[in-house]
């Protein structure tokens, strides 16, 4: 230690004092520093003036002496006073070096002479050295190195040595936080783990290469390599130091962190799984400098993964390596330390052989057994199956391993039981199956064996799953706990949260042990978003703590797949919990809502309309009650979203429907429906392509649909009939407005043929755009309207010139467009319980078509107005089931009698899957864009009977719609008109269990693949890519 400057010089001495209390030891007890932040608050302005006022030199040798040792020759003038020479100062200032630590030999003989040996040891002492991260340096021998405390020496790794240090809070760039301990791991490359000191070296750039390519930009589950340096010829990488590694973990009797939400586990791995695909494709882009190339890890296990509270992290690249260009190469198997080795690293006699990447999917399939092991039947069963996988590698062996795999390089039978095992443990089949076949799938021969990027989307699709599964559950402790009745508001909005995180769920197919490739590639690209709003959710509801025991009970009846969508929970039973603050519970529904709205955001337009669908029809499924249904339309039309407005009026209109079917009895007569005697509108002189168009009392015009009745409906009373005619207004008028079901506005309805033998009633509705009056210069009885039908454009095209036919059509944008509408419709109008009956070409109008296109017919230019279409035709249409009469065919229908299923005269029970049919037609028409009575008017075809027809339109007419139109709706049309979704049209009772299969068979492969079209084309426009 240095002597002090000596009493006389009070500051003098007092800085040496202090220099001396803020010496800090390093791990070697021997060297000692200051930190350079402690000689700022030492060497402050007065201080160093004071300093000077006391050194023994020429008056003016002091002038600006201060100022230069504040501009930079505080730590020179601080070793000078360490060493009790601060008189030497003048001098250093002098020969210019006052501020260039270090200082050479020369430059320090030269300033300080026979004192310079002590200063050039001294002056490292106030130069320790300073960590920023990303540093790739070598360090001086003679640089001090900050670290102040040694925590002990870890397991030492195959190649390295692992210790625990902490490095001086000043002296690091990693951490940012004041106050807080900064500790590290530090591996040092052992010299005896190398046949020479070049191999080592090797070896550190090799990992260093590794970890900087690999990591590139950081990936949340590879382990920072936050510094690697050189000093005194050993060789050494600097990383964060995390909570335990994988192995530590695996020893545990309970779960560690945020492990203890079984859920955890799969994030986890598909972390873990996307940093190993991160390692084996890499493609770094940096300032213009791209490297695309493979790696490998080759090594992994336990001991190289480590854990934080909430995820796992790939650590030791010691093994693997980064290199250039394509996968063209192997490396000879090195790592023999493993339970985890893949049965192509060995031969028969357990020589090495070349390996590849396939090695460390294997090592991972094994590491996910184990972890689920661990995370579903605990330490001690995983210690048992550790055991139980140590035996004979085949029957004419006599040595065992603990390998996965038996001497035939295939899995062992005792890795299968337990792998099912797990899969029944897990509560939910549609987990725990998925779980089990991801295992199966992974631990395989070489040449069936995933690349690490599927396994890392399948795992991204279970730990979605799993997440999914723990929310849920959670929204239904809240919603099913006993103590209170539902409330009309804020509970219930609760419950619709819960049945929109379920649709969700069932559009990814979440709820089934199988997942499309559409549903697993989103949850590979927003997955981890997914994740973490369902972990906001999750925390938003209080937790029960589970044990192990608890968590591990298989449930006689899992809450999954069918089980979930067939809940029989009606909504007088929902309650919530019981709370004494309003405003708590408020603010959870508001919650709820908004990170389930954040939720659907992710979903592709599709996905979401088809979310949309499953929610609305969950819901309406739940209950047939009419008060509840009045709850459930009233709370969600109090809601701003579209989705809930849309889901209030089909609300609306079951509750309609549920109306119609009741006894007498339990109805209040609606008013405002019917439309009085002086309100009656005037119809126009002739009807409009078959349609009564009329003029109202306002001048407006209108639609006028009639339905006439006959002898059967004698027998039920005026009242009633007028009744029962005015729900159906009411449930043809949702509100709002829904854009899906292309319904014209009604206005209410009248009864007609009072004086005359043909008595009825007549349904009134507003044709779009008619807000305002009529033009008065028009001619008299006409309702200027602009009303045109698919079935007149299509007469139109084929009117026109042989050799102008194929221009007068429209575009297939819009073609697919108006495809998809009439599809959508269909699926809002049957969700409800109503059947159309009377769907073809003649009831599909469109408004305000410009003058002459029924002569000129369409073309592409005009063709956009095929996006606004209304169905009309309404007078037959009903709810279904038998509270309803169905009318048969009148004169009229009869024209286009070849839009119906050929059963139905044979049933006489209509039934939803008869829509779907006529809808094929419709579809059929536009494809070809030729009338349906055309083609059935042709001389090979004008004999034919109904089911004679439909086999001529499949064999003949189906499959041009191929080159036209595309495979896809050409499929989509063959499944309207083949009975595949109806596989028993001839029953003459419809069977509501298979009419709700119909339905989302119509879904999936009608309504979906058309809108994926029509989007698809709109897309395409929008790119301004030409499709031929």
């Amino acid at each position: 230690m240095a002597s002090r400057p000596g009493l006389a010089r009070a500051t003098l001495d007092s800085v040496w004092i202090q220099i001396q209390n803020n010496r800090v030891s390093t791990t070697d007890d021997r060297i000692s520093f200051v930190p350079p932040a402690s000689l700022s608050t030492i060497f402050t302005p007065s201080a160093i003036a004071a300093c000077v006022a006391e050194l023994s030199c020429a008056a003016e040798d002091r002038l600006g002496l201060a100022n230069a040792i504040r501009r930079g020759g505080i730590p020179t003038f601080a070793v000078l006073v360490w060493i009790s020479k601060p008189d030497l100062v003048v001098l250093f200032r002098r020969k210019q070096c006052l501020d260039r630590l270090p200082l050479d030999d020369k430059t320090a003989e030269d300033a300080a002479g026979e004192y310079a040996p002590t200063f050039l040891e001294r002056q490292w002492e106030f130069l320790p050295y300073h960590f920023q991260p990303g540093q790739d340096v070598e360090i001086k021998p003679k640089v001090i190195l900050p670290f102040i405390r040694d925590l002990g020496p870890l397991t030492p790794g195959s190649f390295g040595n692992i210790q625990l240090l902490e490095i001086h809070p000043s002296l690091q760039d990693f951490v940012q936080r004041a106050g807080e301990q900064v500790i590290v791991v530090r591996k040092t490359l052992r010299p005896d783990a190398y046949i020479s000191p070049e191999s080592q070296l090797t070896a550190f750039i090799n990992e260093k290469r590794c970890l900087r390519l690999i990591n590139h930009p950081p990936h949340p589950n590879i382990v920072p390599l936050l510094t690697a340096y050189t000093h005194s010829n050993n060789y050494y990488l600097l990383f964060p130091r995390l909570d335990m590694d994988l192995r530590s973990f695996l020893s545990r009797p309970e779960p560690f962190g945020e492990f203890s939400q079984r859920f955890t586990f799969f994030s986890a791995l598909h972390g873990l799984a996307a940093a190993l695909e991160r390692a084996h494709v890499i493609r770094v882009s940096d300032d213009g400098q791209d490297f695309d190339g493979f790696g490998y890890h080759h090594d992994l296990r336990p001991a190289n993964v480590l854990v934080s509270r909430e995820t796992f992290l790939l650590a030791d690249f010691g093994m693997g390596k980064a290199r250039e260009g394509q996968d063209l190469s192997t490396t000879r198997f090195k790592a023999w330390t493993s339970d985890y080795i893949a049965p192509e690293s060995m031969d028969e006699n357990s020589n090495p052989l070349d390996i590849g990447r396939p090695a460390d999917v294997w090592a991972f399939g094994c590491l996910v057994c184990e972890v689920m092991v661990y995370a579903y039947l605990g330490v001690e069963r995983l210690s048992a199956f550790r055991v139980e996988r140590n035996v004979l590698r085949s029957p004419l062996s006599f040595q065992t391993d603990p390998m996965f795999y038996d001497g035939g390089g295939n899995l062992k039978m005792v890795v299968k039981e337990w792998v099912d095992l797990i899969a029944t443990t897990e509560r939910r089949p549609s987990l725990g199956e998925a779980l089990r076949d991801l295992v199966r799938s992974i631990l395989t021969p070489l040449d069936t064996r995933p690349k690490i990027a599927r396994v890392r989307l399948s795992l991204a699709h279970l730990s979605l799953k799993a997440h999914f599964f723990a929310v849920l559950e959670s929204f239904d402790k809240v919603i099913d706990l006993d103590g209170g009745v539902l409330r009309p508001g804020s509970s219930m909005k609760l419950w619709f949260e819960r049945e929109r995180l379920h649709a969700f769920g069932s559009v990814l197919c979440l709820l089934s042990s199988a997942a499309d490739e559409a549903s697993t590639n989103f949850a590979g690209c927003f997955g981890s978003e997914c994740v973490n709003t369902l972990l906001e959710l999750f925390r938003m509801f209080p937790q029960e703590p589970k044990s192990r025991v608890e968590s591990e009970t298989p449930q006689s009846q899992p809450p999954d797949g069918l089980q979930q969508l067939q809940r029989s929970q009606s909504c007088e039973t929902l309650t919530v919990a019981a709370t004494d603050a309003p405003n708590e519970r408020i603010q959870l529904d508001a919650d709820a809502r908004l990170l389930t709205q954040k939720l659907w955001d992710l979903l592709p337009e599709v996905a979401s309309r088809r979310a949309e669908r499953a929610w609305i029809k969950l819901m309406l499924d739940k209950t047939d009650s009419v008060g509840d249904l009045d709850r459930i339309e009233s709370t969600l039309a109090s809601q701003r979203p579209i989705s809930y407005q849309q889901g209030a009026a089909l609300a609306m209109m079951k509750k309609i429907r549920l109306e119609i079917q009741n006894t007498t009895s339990s109805r209040e007569e609606p008013t405002n429906v019917e439309i009085p005697d002086d309100r009656i509108p005037i119809p126009d002189a002739k009807p409009t392509y078959r349609h009564e168009m009329g003029i109202d009392k306002d001048e407006k015009p209108v639609l006028i649909e009639s339905i006439f009745y006959d002898e059967s409906w004698e027998n039920i009373p005026p009242k009633e009939r007028t009744l029962v005619m005015s729900y159906k207004a009411m449930g043809l008028n949702p509100r709002p407005q829904l854009p899906g079901l292309c319904l014209l506005e009604c206005l209410g309805f009248f009864e007609t043929g009072r004086d005359s033998g043909r008595k009825g009633f007549s349904f009134v509705y507003q044709v779009p755009g008619s807000t305002t009056s009529l033009d008065a210069t028009a001619a008299p009885g006409t309702s200027q309207c602009g009303l045109m039908t698919l079935n007149r454009l299509l007469v139109a095209s084929a009117k026109q010139p042989r050799e102008n036919q194929h221009t007068s059509q429209p575009s297939l944008e819009d073609k697919f467009q108006l495809a998809s509408a009439l599809a959508t419709f269909l699926a809002s109008f049957h969700s409800t319980g109503w059947l159309h009956e009377n769907l073809h070409s003649n009831n599909i109008v469109f408004f305000g078509t410009p003058p002459g296109l029924d002569e000129k017919g369409i073309s592409a230019p005009t063709s956009s107005l095929l996006r606004a279409p209304f169905v009309v035709g309404l007078n037959r249409s009903r709810p279904g089931g038998d509270a309803w009469h169905t009318q048969g065919l009148t004169g009229h229908d009869r024209a286009f009698g070849d839009y119906r299923h050929p059963a139905y005269e044979a049933t006489g029970h209509f039934r939803a899957t008869y829509d779907y049919y006529t809808l094929g037609t419709v579809l059929l028409e536009i494809g070809l864009w030729s009338r349906l009575t055309s083609i059935a008017g042709r001389d090979e075809n004008r004999r034919l009977t109904p089911k004679q027809l439909q086999e001529q339109l499949l064999a003949r007419y189906v499959p041009r719609l191929g080159p036209r139109m595309g495979k896809t709706y050409r499929d989509v049309v063959e499944v309207l008109l083949s009975d595949r979704l109806d596989p028993e049209p001839d029953q003459e009772m419809p069977n509501a269990a298979r009419e709700g299969q119909a339905y989302s068979a119509f879904l999936e492969l009608v309504v979906e693949p058309l809108e994926r079209l029509a989007s698809g084309m709109v897309m395409a426009s929008l790119a301004t890519v030409t499709i031929v």
